[in-house]
């Protein structure tokens, strides 16, 4: 008897017809039936298409030789789990014989007296997927660091714009020249910190001509 009809229980041939043509060999996502030693019992044509080889091609080598190119199980082997637990698992893997990354379900099969003899083996390709979030997760990164950079230029200004009244109420209230000079000299050297400038110059309107007041330049600031 086939060894797959064996482990599903089906002993008939028409229970072995609706099955494979009905439900397995329809199936657009590649399928594989796999015994609990890892070997497969069975492919539906969509994997045997992937792999670009013939169905029978595939029945009884190990799982792992076939989509991974191993000698033993891969790390997070969602069908090892099952064979440990009898429960079902999946796991997002990257399988180089398929071409991209896969979401593998597995899940168990038990024969008529309920002991577990393989696993239901459904690879989902998400490739275009990951693609898709790692530009999503691109565009987020720059729609963040462009909104930083937009945070950091309003606090700029508004810390600009603070300076610039506190400068307007001490200059007013200066009772000298000397003192008007240092308030100057002191907010210059104030606006530089604010803005990160190496080098700031305050110019004042003499009529309709325009002076140096005031320049601030940081100590060790590279030569222009």
């Amino acid at each position: 008897m086939d060894d797959a009809v064996r482990i599903l229980g089906l002993e008939s041939v028409e229970a072995r017809e609706v099955f494979w043509r009905g439900v397995f060999d329809i199936h657009l996502d590649p399928l594989a039936l796999l015994d609990v030693n890892y070997r497969i019992v069975r492919v539906n044509h969509a994997l045997a298409t992937a792999l670009g080889c013939r169905e029978d091609d595939l029945v009884g080598k190990r799982c792992y030789e076939v989509f991974h190119a191993s000698s033993c199980p891969v790390q997070n082997c969602p069908h090892t789990r099952l064979l440990s637990d009898g429960c079902a698992h999946a796991e997002e893997l990257d399988i180089r014989s398929l071409g991209g990354v896969f979401w593998i379900s597995v899940t168990p099969v038990f024969n008529t007296e309920g002991d577990l003899v393989g696993s239901l083996h459904i690879a989902r390709d998400v490739s275009r997927y990951k693609a898709l979030e790692a530009d999503l997760r691109v565009a987020r990164d720059a729609m963040a660091a462009r909104a930083e950079a937009r945070a950091r230029e309003l606090g700029l200004h508004v810390r600009f714009e603070q300076l610039l009244v506190s400068l307007a109420l001490d200059f007013g209230l200066a009772k000298s020249d000397a003192e008007l000079k240092r308030l100057i000299q002191s907010g210059v050297a104030e606006i530089a910190a604010a803005g990160g400038y190496d080098r700031c110059v305050f110019w004042m309107m003499d009529g309709k001509s325009a002076r140096v007041a005031a320049r601030y330049e940081r100590a060790g600031a590279p030569l222009e």
